[in-house]
């Protein structure tokens, strides 16, 4: 597998392909969007003081929204429409993932959301004096 540096694509070979599968960083707005969504699944299972929920229900509905969830990552990063998406095999679909995990969550990227969320927060608290 081969990545690109200035518009990271990872070509892989799928078992269920008979071609390679490019799998592409997501754009901003794509990882904004699965943030968001990760957020919203992550934010059913806490309690209102913090703790997370042992209430099936909510664990449930966390589990089925990580369906949605995975479907949108993967068609934006593969560039491959959602029927293509739902006709993968388990074993495909995490290795996809996995790339993308890996091209999207670099300590690079972690370290200039860190700093960000860092100066926001220096921001926000100077403004509260």
């Amino acid at each position: 597998m081969e990545t690109s540096i200035l518009n990271p694509v990872r070509s892989v070979k799928l078992r269920a392909q008979e071609e390679l599968v490019d799998v592409h960083e997501l754009t901003w707005k794509d990882y904004l969007r699965a943030v968001s969504m990760l957020a919203k699944s992550v934010s059913t299972l806490l309690t209102p003081d913090g703790k997370v929920s042992q209430d099936p229900s909510a664990i449930v509905s966390a589990i089925v929204e990580q369906e949605a969830l995975a479907s949108f990552v993967i068609s934006r990063a593969t560039k491959k429409d959602e029927k293509w998406v739902e006709k993968l095999s388990m074993a495909d679909m995490l290795v996809i993932l996995q790339i993308v995990v890996e091209m999207n969550l670099t300590e690079e990227i972690i370290g200039s959301g860190k700093a960000l969320a860092a100066r926001m927060g220096q921001v926000l608290m100077s403004k509260k004096h």
